[in-house]
Protein backbone atom coordinates (compact mmCIF):
# COMPACT_ATOMS: atom_id res chain seq x y z
CA UNK A 1 0.00 0.00 0.00
CA UNK A 2 1.36 3.42 -0.90
CA UNK A 3 0.07 6.53 0.91
CA UNK A 4 -0.16 8.60 -2.53
CA UNK A 5 -0.22 12.04 -1.18
CA UNK A 6 2.76 11.64 1.30
CA UNK A 7 5.20 10.59 -1.41
CA UNK A 8 8.85 12.65 -2.05
CA UNK A 9 9.99 12.69 -5.38
CA UNK A 10 13.64 11.72 -5.05
CA UNK A 11 14.51 8.38 -6.69
CA UNK A 12 15.67 6.65 -3.64
CA UNK A 13 12.76 3.73 -3.38
CA UNK A 14 12.86 3.46 -7.02
CA UNK A 15 16.94 3.24 -7.02
CA UNK A 16 16.54 0.44 -4.19
CA UNK A 17 13.84 -1.25 -6.00
CA UNK A 18 15.48 -1.85 -9.21
CA UNK A 19 12.93 0.83 -10.74
CA UNK A 20 9.92 -1.86 -9.97
CA UNK A 21 8.73 1.35 -7.47
CA UNK A 22 8.61 4.33 -9.75
CA UNK A 23 10.31 8.15 -9.09
CA UNK A 24 6.74 8.78 -7.48
CA UNK A 25 6.86 6.30 -5.16
CA UNK A 26 4.25 4.16 -7.32
CA UNK A 27 4.55 0.56 -8.06
CA UNK A 28 3.43 -0.48 -11.62
CA UNK A 29 -0.19 0.46 -12.52
CA UNK A 30 -0.73 -2.79 -13.30
CA UNK A 31 -0.20 -3.96 -10.12
CA UNK A 32 -2.97 -1.22 -8.51
CA UNK A 33 -6.29 -2.60 -7.49
CA UNK A 34 -8.27 -0.36 -5.42
CA UNK A 35 -7.69 3.30 -4.21
CA UNK A 36 -9.12 4.47 -1.04
CA UNK A 37 -9.26 6.92 1.31
CA UNK A 38 -8.78 6.45 5.20
CA UNK A 39 -8.73 9.74 7.53
CA UNK A 40 -8.42 11.90 4.62
CA UNK A 41 -5.40 9.95 3.02
CA UNK A 42 -5.35 8.45 0.14
CA UNK A 43 -4.37 4.54 -0.03
CA UNK A 44 -3.64 3.19 -3.33
CA UNK A 45 -3.64 -0.61 -2.97
CA UNK A 46 -0.96 -2.89 -5.22
CA UNK A 47 -0.66 -6.87 -5.67
CA UNK A 48 3.01 -7.21 -5.71
CA UNK A 49 4.01 -11.13 -7.00
CA UNK A 50 6.21 -12.77 -4.92
CA UNK A 51 9.31 -12.34 -7.08
CA UNK A 52 9.45 -8.89 -6.78
CA UNK A 53 8.53 -8.55 -2.74
CA UNK A 54 12.38 -8.35 -2.08
CA UNK A 55 12.75 -4.97 -4.38
CA UNK A 56 9.68 -3.98 -2.80
CA UNK A 57 11.10 -4.29 1.14
CA UNK A 58 13.95 -2.47 -0.25
CA UNK A 59 12.50 0.49 -1.46
CA UNK A 60 9.95 0.49 1.91
CA UNK A 61 13.49 0.27 3.87
CA UNK A 62 14.52 3.62 2.19
CA UNK A 63 11.74 5.48 2.00
CA UNK A 64 11.88 8.53 4.74
CA UNK A 65 8.35 9.84 4.42
CA UNK A 66 7.34 5.63 5.33
CA UNK A 67 4.59 5.98 2.56
CA UNK A 68 4.77 2.78 1.97
CA UNK A 69 3.60 -0.55 3.91
CA UNK A 70 2.72 -4.51 3.65
CA UNK A 71 -1.82 -4.62 4.19
CA UNK A 72 -0.73 -6.72 7.52
CA UNK A 73 -0.03 -3.26 9.28
CA UNK A 74 -2.77 -1.52 7.70
CA UNK A 75 -4.21 0.50 10.31
CA UNK A 76 -8.36 1.63 9.45
CA UNK A 77 -8.97 4.20 12.07
CA UNK A 78 -8.78 8.14 10.87
CA UNK A 79 -5.58 8.49 13.12
CA UNK A 80 -3.40 7.59 10.43
CA UNK A 81 -3.19 5.33 7.62
CA UNK A 82 -0.67 3.40 8.64
CA UNK A 83 1.09 1.83 12.00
Amino acid sequence: MTSIDEVIVDGISEDESGGFIDNNDCTPIDTWFYLDNNGGRRVLFSWIPYQFTKLVNNGIEVNMLATFEWYDKYKTDESSAFI
